[in-house]
């Protein structure tokens, strides 16, 4: 968000602004306030993973829905919505525990006061043998008693209602994050968060010298799909092969939607030989499943995938990883689609 502020402030901020308005609207789109922040980040070429993956849809002429203008906000911006979200609660979370201070300090008074009375109240029993005035200091003591239990009730409740206020912002702010980091359309992991754990993946596979396999899948023929049968129907199918893919995934592993229709899994601690046979599982049970549009219950046709696998080297960068494995899943749609691919043959089983 501090990115597009600057650059609107910059001699050619009121310009970029009028083209990003005038993009969305010729592509069809209302002027929301996300989908004019997608379009003015495009335009003013702050985000290049952004510009990357909406040139590379123009170009194959997807049609670019309020749904789809949602996802890429939800996709870059999330930060910045979880931000806010933080920073809300931060300051809620603060008024509270100031609150609880608050108590806590008046308790202290309470139980000061209380305790004077009692050493007070002994003082004077010790000086008096009169029955009368014995009497008058139990009444004293009991008053004294009540008053104190009457005052930590009343902290309790409190305390308390503080402790409930706290739980329910932790978890306002744990269902935040997992919003920022959670696709949309799927519940997967989005691109966000598959970039921090392939980046945290990496680093520990190094330091620990252990395997890290990364697998690249794609629906093959989306396009026609989408063409043929709408927007609605790709949605439908992307849901359900990122639905095979988690179910066919070990737990330890992160099941990513990397862009469109095509996803990443981050396998820690997962060589080729298992990974390929998670890959088969996989493509197995998406080829096999007959799909069926919702709204007319007709039958969608064969969908298939194609599945790149890549495991680190010694040599490797984050980056040479993922390239590696999207070289394979290539090769996989070279060679016919609806295959695995691994980027170096398997040794037989021994």
């Amino acid at each position: 968000m501090r990115a597009l502020e600057e650059a609107l402030l910059g001699p050619l901020g009121p310009q970029r602004a009028k083209e990003a308005l005038a993009l969305a609207l010729s592509l069809g789109l209302p002027g929301t306030p996300k989908a004019y922040e997608v379009w003015l980040a495009y335009v003013l070429d702050i985000n290049p993973q952004l510009r990357e993956v909406i040139d590379a849809e123009l170009k194959v002429g997807v049609q670019f829905t309020l749904e789809r203008v949602n996802e890429l906000h939800k996709q870059f911006f999330a930060n910045d919505a979880l931000d806010v979200h933080v920073i809300n609660a931060g300051e809620q979370i603060s008024r509270e525990l100031a609150s609880i201070l608050e108590v806590l300090a008046s308790a202290a008074t309470s139980n000061e006061k209380f305790a004077d009375r009692i050493s007070n109240t002994a003082k004077a029993l010790e000086k008096t043998t009169d029955l009368a005035k014995i009497r008058s200091l139990v009444g004293e003591l009991g008053a004294a008693s009540a008053e104190l239990a009457a005052e930590n009730r009343s902290l309790a409740q409190k305390l308390s209602a503080t402790s409930i206020e706290v739980s329910s912002l932790r978890q306002s702010l744990k269902d935040a994050r997992t919003d920022a980091l959670q696709d949309a359309l799927t519940g997967v992991a989005n691109r966000k968060m598959f970039d921090t754990r392939l980046h945290e993946a990496f680093d520990a596979a190094v330091k620990t010298i252990t395997p890290l396999t990364l697998m690249m899948v794609d629906i093959d023929h989306f396009k026609r799909f989408n063409d043929t049968s709408g927007h609605q129907t790709g949605d439908q199918i992307i849901r359900f092969v990122a639905s095979v893919l988690q179910k066919t995934a070990s737990a330890d592993h992160i099941v990513a939607r990397y862009g469109g229709e095509e996803f990443a899994i981050v396998m820690p601690k997962t060589g080729l030989q298992e990974a390929h046979r998670i890959a088969e599982a996989a493509r197995v049970a998406i080829s096999s499943k007959r799909l069926y549009r919702r709204s007319t219950n007709e039958e969608l046709g064969l969908v298939t995938a194609s599945f790149g696998i890549a495991q680190i080297r010694r040599t490797d960068s984050v980056s040479s990883l993922i390239e590696r494995a999207d070289e394979a899943l290539y090769t996989s749609k070279r060679n016919g689609r609806n295959r695995v691919t691994i980027e170096t043959p398997l040794q037989p089983a021994a």
